[in-house]
């Protein structure tokens, strides 16, 4: 593979390590498969870091080694949202329960 030096951020050109489908070549069972599919915002956040990504998009220009704290700061407010949902959604229960 040849790295493309005008590009600001050194993207390989040339041909992929994988095709298209050989995700499926050991079945759905594959890793990538099962997290892309229940875990969307785990690879989100792993693409995130390596693209030198912070938690909002914005490029950052320092290392993906250093940028660590946007997995962490992604999957974190994955969570939280999670818990804020469910303790509404409990909330609306018991006052729909309340006042019918």
């Amino acid at each position: 593979n040849n790295n493309n030096n005008n590009s600001s951020t050194n993207v390989p050109d040339g041909l992929w390590r994988d095709g298209l489908c050989d995700c499926c070549s050991i079945g759905c069972c594959h890793p990538m498969c099962c997290v892309s599919t229940f875990f969307c915002t785990v690879v989100l956040a792993q693409i995130m870091t390596r693209l030198s990504l912070n938690w909002c998009g914005k490029m950052t220009g320092l290392s993906p080694s250093r940028t660590s704290n946007t997995y962490i700061i992604v999957i974190f407010l994955f969570g939280a949202s999670l818990f804020v949902n469910s303790i509404f959604s409990v909330t609306l229960q018991y006052l729909s329960c309340i006042h019918p």
